[in-house]
């Protein structure tokens, strides 16, 4: 039995898993030196451990303890059983944790093995991913991916609770503008500005984007064409308090575009989208000649 262990530590020691070997009685058989690095235990230490002295020397790092402890019972309970789940740490570290058990020749359980695996990073690279996927780079709005999924399911709770909902299509004006004589740099700015005049003007809950280029879209749940002069306005504040800023090389200047989205005659999110960049466009026509439109239409 020793031998067998023994003649498995090369492999174990180029493993990038930490591994821990212990016996039915609890004691500490064999483990790699990737193991004690990732818990930061003194090699010296672990060879006189049994598992008890062991967890006592490891629960003060995890998140849940009780549940660590609670499992480590239930597998000794249950021989035969293998495992695997994810442990979190309270450094921001996350483990996977794969155990199994360690038979004899005529199929006894003599051991348990254990092996650990530092997946913090690459569940890092997955949020990124996931965040890239559906948020705008320049703003950390939704990118138009993102809001199309969170508008659904927006859409999806306004037909259940029977709730209008309102979309603001917006058009950044004179962007091209900024481009041409300030350089991109500065018309990113200004696309930033945007973002955190949208932010300040509408609630966390509602669902914020940028489309791309000068184009944003805001969907605010439980609002209907009542809230519509109430948000401009406030909007309106928000834009002059930026541009009231000093040392600007630049002015805020948008056009608006809404439609109400009413679960009494529901249509898709692409026509809810249609009819308010439709009534941005027509405004931004007419305030060309002095007017600005009132929404009417439900």
């Amino acid at each position: 039995m020793e031998s067998c262990l023994n003649a498995s530590k090369a492999q174990q020691e180029t493993s990038i898993d930490g591994i821990l070997v212990i016996d039915e009685k609890r004691k500490v058989l064999n483990y790699n030196s990737r193991f004690a690095e990732m818990w930061g235990i003194p090699e010296e230490l672990i060879q006189t451990f049994d598992d008890r002295k062991l967890l006592d020397y490891i629960l003060p790092f995890l998140k849940d303890a009780e549940e660590f402890i609670s499992k480590v019972e239930y597998l000794y309970e249950n021989r035969y059983e293998t495992s695997k789940d994810e442990i979190l740490l309270n450094d921001g570290r996350i483990f996977d944790r794969f155990t199994g058990p360690v038979l004899l020749p005529e199929g006894i359980p003599y051991a348990r093995i254990w092996y650990f695996r530092d997946v913090t990073e690459s569940h890092r690279l997955k949020q990124e991913l996931r965040d890239l996927s559906l948020n705008d780079e320049l703003t950390g709005l939704y990118n138009r991916r993102g809001f199309l999924t969170f508008a659904q399911q927006q859409i999806k709770i306004a037909d259940r609770t029977k709730k209008e909902m309102m979309l603001f299509f917006v058009d950044m004006d004179d962007l091209k503008l900024i481009n041409d004589n300030l350089g991109h740099h500065t018309g990113d700015m200004a696309i930033k500005e945007t973002a955190l005049v949208l932010r300040e003007t509408f609630r966390d809950s509602d669902v914020i984007a940028r489309f791309g280029g000068d184009e944003f879209a805001v969907l605010v749940s439980d609002a209907s064409v009542d809230s519509e002069n109430i948000l401009k306005e406030r909007l309106s504040k928000n834009i002059e308090s930026h541009n009231e800023q000093a040392n600007r090389s630049y002015k805020l200047s948008i056009s608006v575009g809404t439609a109400v989205y009413d679960p009494a005659q529901p249509y898709s999110l692409d026509d809810l989208i249609g009819k308010a960049d439709a009534f941005m466009y027509e405004q931004k026509k007419w305030e060309r000649k002095g007017f600005r439109l009132k929404h009417v239409e439900k």
